[in-house]
């Protein structure tokens, strides 16, 4: 079995070139390789690495390079496992527990499948998660029975790296990376923060500073209703529930707020955009730089308001990588030549596919673009749940961990030094 390697390169550029053959003049694959999939290395000559996919968005095969410029495209990985054995019975027997009593699962993991290990085995079980094929989604496993291997796990490649040139670029500055996270509507920067609390436990405290930051428009306590009881008890410390900006929705009928939002005969003003923006671009400059700009629903919204006044002023981005967890289009159509044409920067979109916000913001529903669009090459990444930030593994680990290589990135890239 050949090593595995998870694309953590291509992102500005949609993904990796995918050749039809070794040589770097080859016919090139009309898809690219998306960053965060998974592949197994099936031949390997120099810097050119030929794959077979695993995981994620791409060509099922083909070539690619494994550095461009001194900086690795490709990212050990040898935390997963290949399910080998079980075959004679339909797959695996996984259990709730460690221990080798405790409630068998109906269903039973596939052989083929593969799977990330979420702590490292201990008496010969492994805790996992899984991530191709089918059965559990979580579970425990033996990794062999009666001598015979049931998983094999991935092959160590972390020699197979070609190292970088001389003429790489100089050793990453030693400082933190810093993101600004913006949060959503009707909450609070206590809430954001428990809600990035999985990136950020991932990303660890020693490589990440975060700043916490809400908007400037308050709501009366009432509203807390629409929380949950968690969400009110780590909000209630302030009791004050906090939006970047207001919406007036021009409509004479008493509607649902979600029935107007998404009416396209229904016009809506933002309130003070201009006044709002400003306040924000005085905070990034008086509290940056940053290397990152990470936003949620709302917080997400006030990052295009941001990107779009800089860019109408000729001024550039101020961060490394944009980050948009249920990320959704400016509504206010006063605004909408902002994003005329795509902005050229690094993104991450992340969609909840059961949100009520899902297909508004993915096609663009009361406005002329898709809320991708608004950013060249975006990294669009999907789950399961619904709008809030995934919570859910395999896919939530996934989808943290490619952002998590993203970020980190920017360290090798070179950060934004302090001003």
């Amino acid at each position: 079995m050949g090593p595995i390697w998870e694309v953590v390169g291509g992102l500005q550029r949609g993904g990796l070139l995918v050749r039809i053959g070794k040589d770097t003049s080859s016919d090139p694959s009309a898809d690219r390789l998306q960053t965060g999939a998974l592949v197994r290395q099936l031949e390997k000559d120099g810097d050119r690495l030929c794959y077979e996919l695993l995981l994620g968005q791409g060509p099922p095969s083909g070539w690619i390079s494994c550095v461009s410029q001194g900086k690795p495209l490709l990212a050990a990985r040898s935390d997963l496992w290949e399910v080998v054995g079980g075959g004679e019975k339909g797959g695996l027997l996984v259990r709730r527990g460690r221990d080798l009593t405790s409630e068998a699962l109906d269903e039973r993991l596939a052989t083929g499948s593969w799977v990330k290990e979420l702590e490292p085995p201990k008496d010969g079980r492994l805790h996992f998660a899984r991530l191709t094929g089918s059965g559990p989604e979580e579970g425990y496993v033996s990794l062999q029975v009666a001598g015979k291997e049931l998983l094999k796990k991935a092959a160590s490649h972390q020699a197979a790296m070609p190292a970088a040139p001389l003429s790489a670029p100089s050793a990453p500055t030693s400082r933190k990376l810093r993101i600004f996270a913006l949060a959503g509507s009707i909450t609070c920067k206590e809430l954001l923060k428990f809600q990035c609390g999985q990136l950020a436990a991932l990303l660890g405290k020693d490589a990440v500073e975060w700043t916490y930051a809400e908007g400037t428009v308050f709501h009366p306590w009432e509203l807390s209703e629409q929380l949950s009881d968690f969400e009110r008890t780590v909000a209630g410390k302030r009791q004050q529930l906090i939006s970047w900006y207001e919406d007036i929705y021009h409509c004479k009928q008493d509607r649902p707020i979600l029935e107007k939002q998404f009416d396209p005969t229904v016009v809506v003003e933002s309130v003070e955009i201009p006044e709002k923006v400003a306040l924000l671009r005085k905070r990034l400059e008086e509290e940056g730089p940053f290397d990152v700009l990470l936003g949620f629903s709302q917080g997400c919204i006030m990052i295009h308001y941001l990107v779009g006044h800089l860019r109408r002023e000729g001024l550039p981005v101020p961060c490394k990588l944009l980050v948009f967890f249920e990320g959704m289009h400016i509504r206010d159509q006063r605004f909408a030549e902002l994003f005329e044409t795509p902005v050229k920067h690094p993104s991450i979109h992340i969609f909840g596919e059961t949100s009520p916000y899902y297909a508004y913001a993915r096609e663009g529903r009361c406005t002329t673009k898709r809320v991708e669009e608004y950013y060249e090459n975006p990294l669009v990444l999907t789950h399961a749940e619904g709008h809030n930030f995934p919570t859910q593994p395999p896919r939530s680990t996934e989808i943290y961990t490619i952002v998590k290589e993203q970020i980190l990135q920017l360290r090798a890239a070179g950060a934004t030094s302090p001003a």
